[in-house]
């Protein structure tokens, strides 16, 4: 909890707030909003006591987590999941666990292998009483939720991306011990699985929660209070209410004050009028002037009228004259702790040409790749090259983006660490490449707007900053400057240090404006920005006539740019423009509105389907011309980029139990069916179990209610996160993290049991990747441990090679829905293409249709338990449903 009292919060000599008394208790959630320079950063830094108030008092009661706008904060050399882990004491835990480990494998005598021994047992007796191993995979969990990729969790954080460092000093505060939340602009640099995560994880967030943000649907999802703040009045108004009815309320708070306004305006003329008639006469003077008193007092009452929010004034400078081709870049290449961003990336940019930077990743379906257009080495400048970028466009097969399964989008637009902000820094001199060069052509005069602001200086007060990046203006002009872009009187002589994140941005548009660039490279230029001054920022983009390089998250950015050219890293390939790709940022912001593009587009998007946990009978194949099947290459793999599947699971996840007509019964008889068979196998003891593809918990949770201590993972982390909700919910305790099952975080021989049901395993659809995954199942069980992995009895399905699945139903809440398939077969006899169809009504009643995709490989028993023995396994069997109790077939199987 946090109490203020009395509390003025001050930056310099202006008043912010005065008199603040609040109290934020556990389930507060409160979105603290106003307009950039209202005071809201410097309001939550009072709060998370990194701040004195100027009078009053803050108290704490309980843990405080606080994630301020610069990420820039923790220790480079720290490692990612030391900073997260960190945030619960972990870290250090972690540490002595690994250097033990390290002293017993070094032990060359039975006394220091027995002095190791015994250093190992007190360091897991220290991890253990922190949370141990479960939560080792809530912080993995946190961790992927925020989008976070696996190969970056053992890298020093000085080695991420800005966005990337975000993500880091997010998931830590998240991660912290429940208390109350202080969290200013956490969606800034993440995609929308992200965001779609984080709402959930707020939502259900226990604490206190305190929100800046100029998200609109993150507020509107999660907080329950509104605090408005006011400069003007220097005070907050406090609205007890969700977004919607707060802005309903604000509204009609304003119609109140002007119709109350407007009648004493009205009742006092009167007043006044009539006063003003009887002092003409003797006998009435005394009392026109008590009538003309209480006419005044009238208007003392009312308050004052509340001036609309002030916007900076934003006008893009008129460019320099330049050469045809005034910025190119010759084979760059980047690489950070060993890893490559950009490999041998040609750029060229014209003379008011307009390019977006977008990443995109190869669709491992199929793809149609063309060769790498390079741009030729020139003698002097990027303009006399023989092979320019446009010409090559024109020359080039146009790729359409989406509609022939050629391209998919990452998890987001903008993925982080891709090298979009490495580019634009090295584009402005600001970081070197380890090979190529940038070529500036005749005339160039560069503009950079740094994600980070880096460019401005934290120590130099606002009007020097400026002063720095336009040094011909006179000291009258620069305050001028600042006045149209809301820094007024003392405002001008504040370190930039103190600037919220709004601020600085203004600060540095402002900047921007007045260099007199003719290529503008502009790196996330909406962030932290309030409402009125973004549409101020994105009019300017859309007018400016010089040339614009872009990387940006937002949609609307893109739509005012109107880029004629589109950047695709990490390949490199430039295209033309065309509105697709538009389509496709708006597919990464919101890709529960995602249009199909491709009734054969493997994008991992299906769903796993229980089908009443007992195999439909799928009915013969429909009549009529049979879909298109692409043909089996031998390296097709949706899972690649495992966050493609995960991210369809995302979606589905509120709603997975609508696939059962009953999903508590289905529990219940899952959790039964799979007890008795570790019981059995195991002994009549509660058993550590791993359920590797945990989804919403269907087995996990059955298997908790039976007494066994159970961990899940799952490609999705909303899916896993819903699993450990249900299970508390029910009284159970189910940690569980965002993982791949070729890729498991848990050490060696952790587990009893490890399950991965309800057809899981066959999204893998190489060789390699199912023996990779039974390689990690056997990493993590126990010598003696049981396997037991379900798919559909395909040695069935093979043979018969079905087109489609019976209709089935379900009723929640007295809402009926249908679910059914399409299977479409590849040539290969083996592999097939899986479209589920989910027909539900919404809140009106109308039937809304969901449809999701993959691909999966109908492994027979005889593949399956060949793959299984290779990895080492033995005593490998076969249970039908008839004899297990279980929906599906099982395989089971032991480890030595």
């Amino acid at each position: 909890m946090i109490t203020t009292r009395g509390v003025d919060v001050r930056v310099g000599a202006r008043l912010l707030l005065s008199d603040v008394t609040l109290h934020i208790a556990p389930g507060d959630r409160i979105g603290l909003v106003g307009r950039n320079g209202a005071g809201k950063t410097t309001l939550l830094a009072t709060l998370a006591g990194q701040l004195p108030p100027a009078a009053g008092a803050v108290t704490h009661t309980g843990p405080v987590g606080h994630l301020p706008q610069d990420s820039r904060a923790a220790d480079p050399a720290v490692t990612v999941t030391d900073r997260i882990m960190s945030a619960r004491g972990l870290a250090d835990a972690v540490r002595a666990l690994r250097a033990a480990e390290e002293a017993m494998a070094r032990a060359d005598s039975p006394a220091l292998e027995r002095r190791a021994m015994d250093a190992y047992t007190r360091a897991e007796a220290r991890f253990q009483s922190r949370g141990g191993y479960a939560a080792e995979a809530e912080a993995a969990r946190v961790a992927a939720g925020l989008g976070l990729p696996t190969r970056v969790m053992d890298l020093p954080v000085g080695t991420l991306s800005g966005g990337q460092r975000r993500r880091v000093e997010l998931a830590r505060i998240l991660f912290a011990e429940q208390g109350t939340l202080l969290l200013d602009e956490p969606t800034n640099h993440l995609d929308a699985g992200s965001v779609a995560w984080l709402r959930g994880f707020l939502a259900a967030h226990q604490g206190g929660l305190v929100l800046i943000s100029h998200d609109l649907a993150l507020l509107e999802h999660t907080v329950n209070r509104v605090f408005h703040l006011d400069p003007q009045r220097a005070a907050i108004d406090v609205h007890n209410t969700g977004w919607r009815a707060y802005l309903a309320q604000r509204a009609a708070d304003e119609r109140r004050r002007t119709r109350e306004r407007a009648n004493a305006e009205r009742k006092a003329a009167s007043l006044h009028a009539q006063a003003d008639r009887m002092r003409a006469n003797v006998a009435t003077a005394t009392s026109a002037r008590s009538m003309a008193r209480r006419a005044d007092r009238m208007l003392a009452a009312l308050e004052p009228v509340r001036q609309a929010d002030r916007t900076a004034r934003i006008r893009l400078p008129e460019p320099a004259p330049c050469g045809r081709m005034p910025l190119g870049a010759i084979s760059l290449t980047k690489s950070y702790a060993g890893r490559p961003v950009l490999t041998g990336l040609d750029l060229a940019v014209d003379r008011g040409s307009r390019l977006v930077v977008l990443v995109l990743r190869q669709a491992t379906f199929a793809p149609s790749r063309r060769p790498a257009r390079t741009l030729a080495a020139p003698a002097e400048s990027p303009s006399t090259s023989s092979t320019r970028a446009s010409g090559r466009h024109a020359e080039s097969t146009h790729r359409t983006p989406l509609l022939d399964g050629q391209r998919l989008p990452d998890a987001a637009l903008g993925h982080n660490g891709a090298g979009k902000t490495t580019l634009l820094r090295i584009l402005a001199g600001h970081e070197t490449p380890d090979s190529g060069r940038v070529v500036p052509g005749p005339g160039l005069r560069l503009g950079y707007f740094a994600q980070e602001h880096d460019t401005l200086d934290p120590q130099h007060t606002v009007r020097d900053n400026l002063a720095q990046a336009a040094p011909h203006l006179g000291d009258g002009e620069l305050r001028r400057v600042l006045g149209a872009f809301l820094f007024r009187g003392d405002d001008a002589d504040k370190p930039a240090s103190v600037l919220s994140g709004g601020e600085r941005t203004r600060l540095a548009l402002a900047g921007l404006v007045h260099c007199g660039a003719n290529v503008l490279l502009l790196d996330e230029p909406t962030n932290n920005l309030d409402p009125a001054s973004r549409t101020e920022v994105l009019a300017a983009v859309g007018s400016y006539p010089g040339a614009i390089v872009m990387v940006t998250h937002d949609p609307d950015a893109i739509a005012s740019l109107r880029p004629d050219r589109v950047l695709l890293l990490p390949e490199g390939d430039e295209d033309l423009w065309q509105d697709s790709y538009l389509g496709l940022v708006s597919l990464a912001r919101c890709p529960t509105n995602a249009p199909r593009k491709s009734a054969r587009r493997r994008s991992g998007s299906e769903t796993r389907m229980p089908h009443d946990e007992r195999p439909a009978r799928p009915g013969e194949r429909p009549s009529g011309p049979p879909l298109p099947r692409p043909a089996f290459t031998g390296d097709l793999d949706p899972m690649t980029d495992s966050s493609l599947l995960g991210r369809f699971y995302d979606e589905f996840a509120p709603g997975y139990h609508l696939l059962y007509p009953d999903w508590d019964a289905s529990l219940a008889r899952q959790g039964a069916a799979l007890d008795t068979l570790i019981r059995s196998h195991l002994g009549d003891r509660p058993a550590e179990v791993l359920d590797c593809a945990c989804g919403i918990g269907t087995q996990a949770i059955g298997l908790a209610a039976q007494g066994h201590r159970v961990t899940g993972t799952d490609l999705s982390p909303i899916a896993a996160a819903r699993a450990t909700t249900e299970a508390a919910r029910r009284g159970l305790r189910l940690p569980t993290a965002a993982a791949d099952m070729r890729r498991l975080p848990f050490p060696e021989g952790r587990f009893d049991v490890v399950v991965c049901a309800d057809n899981a395993l066959p999204h893998l659809l190489t060789a390699e990747d199912v023996r990779a995954a039974l390689a990690e199942m056997h990493r993590v069980l126990r010598p003696g441990g049981l396997l037991l992995v379900s798919t559909r009895p395909y040695d069935e399905l093979r043979r018969s090679r079905p087109a489609s699945t019976a209709p089935q139903t379900a009723e929640y809440d007295g809402r009926r829905s249908v679910i059914f398939q399409l299977w479409s077969w590849h040539e290969d006899g083996e592999r097939y293409d899986l479209e589920l169809f989910r027909l539900a009504p919404d809140e009106t009643d109308t039937w809304q249709v969901s449809v999701g995709r993959s691909t999966y490989w109908a492994l027979t028993s005889q593949q399956l338990t060949g793959f299984a023995e290779g990895c080492g396994f033995t005593g490998a069997s076969w249970e039908q449903p008839e004899h297990t109790g279980f929906f599906q077939p099982l395989l089971i199987a032991r480890t030595t």
